[in-house]
C-alpha cells in the first residue's frame, strides 16, 4: 500500500513539471531575427567582364608571285621595318632566260604576220587572223614574266615588325599563300581581341568603354579602351557560343606587346544618384515585388518597388518605393 502511495505522488510531481515546461513554452512568443541591408543611393553600374588577347590591328602574310631561289632576306624576327622597304628578293635568273625567250618566240610570231600580210595571196583571211592570235598570245607570255619580274621584291607595305621568317637564301621559294615567307604587324597599332558568351553579348554595344589590365603588368596599371566592332557571326568554343569583339586603347604604352593577355571590364550600363538594393531582398507576390522594410522594435513593413538596372555585385536599382536609407530585410530566421 505505501508503494503504490509513493508511485502515485512521483507520477503527480513529473505530471506537475510536464505541464510546467509545456506552459512555459506555450507562453513564450516566437523571436525574428533579421538581416538587413541598406538602401544605398549612389552610383549603379553594370560591367561585363572577360578575357583577352592583345594583337595587332594590322597583320599581313607576304609570299611571293612567283618561284624562284631566294637570294636574300634583309630582316629577321623582331626587326622593325619602314613602309617600302625592300624586305627580302629572289633570283631573277630563270625568269630572264624565261623572257628572252618568249621575246623571241614574239618576234618569230610577228614575223610571219608581217610576211602575210605583205603576201595577202599566200594566205587567206583565217589563216592571218590566227596568225595575229598566235602574236596576242606570244605578247601575253611576255607580259606575265614582266609582271613577275617586278614582284621579284617584297616590300614592306607599312611600318611594323617581323613576327615570322620562313625561308633563308639559297632555299626555292614557290607561291603559296599557306606558307609565307614573312609575317609583319602594325607595331604600334595594337589593339585588344576578347570573345563574349552570347549571355553577355546583347549587353555589350560600340562605343562603350572599358577598363583594362594586363597580366604582364600590375593591377595599379589600368587603361582605357572602347568597344569598336563587334562580329556578327558567332564562334564556338569547347561547346559555348562566343562572339569575338574588339576594343581600341585610349592611348598605347610603350609596354605593350603583341600576346600579352587582357582583363577586360566593359561598362554596359551606369547610373548615377540612385536608390539600389540587394537582389535577394526583393520579393514577388504574384507579379508585385515587394520589400521588407525594419522598423523600431524590430517590426517590418511591406513595401511595393518598382525595380530598373541590375547592376554589379546582385545589386538593383529602385524606381520607387524606396528613398535611400532604409533596413531592407534579406534574411530571417524565427526561434
Amino acid at each position: 500500500m505505501k508503494k503504490t502511495k509513493k508511485w502515485l505522488i512521483w507520477i503527480i510531481i513529473i505530471i506537475a513539471i510536464a505541464g510546467s515546461v509545456f506552459a512555459f513554452f506555450k507562453g513564450k512568443k516566437p523571436v525574428t531575427t533579421y538581416t538587413t541591408a541598406q538602401a544605398m543611393k549612389g552610383r549603379l553600374a553594370r560591367t561585363v567582364s572577360a578575357t583577352g588577347t592583345l594583337s595587332p590591328d594590322q597583320q599581313i602574310d607576304m609570299s611571293f608571285k612567283t618561284t624562284g631561289t631566294l637570294k636574300s632576306i634583309m630582316v629577321d624576327v623582331g626587326d622593325t621595318i619602314s613602309k617600302g622597304q625592300k624586305l627580302a628578293t629572289i633570283d631573277t635568273g630563270t625568269l630572264l632566260s624565261q623572257l628572252k625567250v618568249a621575246q623571241a618566240q614574239l618576234l618569230v610570231q610577228q614575223k610571219n604576220l608581217s610576211n602575210m600580210t605583205n603576201h595577202k595571196n599566200d594566205s587567206s583571211i583565217q589563216q592571218r587572223d590566227a596568225q595575229r592570235a598566235m602574236v596576242q598570245q606570244a605578247q601575253a607570255s611576255v607580259s606575265v614574266i614582266e609582271d613577275q619580274l617586278k614582284e621579284v621584291d617584297l616590300i614592306a607595305p607599312f611600318d611594323g615588325l617581323v613576327t615570322k621568317r620562313n625561308a633563308n637564301p639559297g632555299e626555292t621559294v614557290v607561291l603559296n599563300l599557306n606558307s609565307p615567307i614573312l609575317t609583319v604587324i602594325q607595331k604600334d597599332d595594337l589593339l585588344i581581341e576578347s570573345n563574349i558568351p552570347e549571355s553577355d553579348i546583347a549587353k555589350v554595344s560600340i562605343g562603350q568603354n572599358a577598363k583594362v589590365t594586363l597580366d604582364a603588368l600590375t593591377d595599379n596599371d589600368i587603361f582605357e579602351a572602347r568597344v569598336f566592332k563587334i562580329d556578327p557571326a558567332s564562334t564556338v568554343i569547347q561547346g559555348v557560343v562566343y562572339y569575338r569583339i574588339k576594343l581600341k586603347f585610349d592611348n598605347l604604352d610603350p609596354r605593350f606587346k603583341a600576346g600579352m593577355s587582357a582583363n577586360v571590364d566593359i561598362a554596359t550600363a551606369e547610373k548615377e544618384n540612385v536608390v539600389s538594393v540587394p537582389q535577394r531582398a526583393i520579393k514577388l507576390e504574384g507579379d508585385k515585388k515587394f520589400v521588407d522594410v525594419l522598423g523600431a522594435e524590430n517590426l517590418t513593413k511591406k513595401v511595393s518597388v518598382e525595380t530598373g538596372l541590375e547592376g554589379d555585385d546582385g545589386m538593383v536599382e529602385i524606381v520607387s518605393g524606396l528613398k535611400g536609407g532604409e533596413k531592407v530585410v534579406t534574411f530571417e530566421v524565427t526561434k
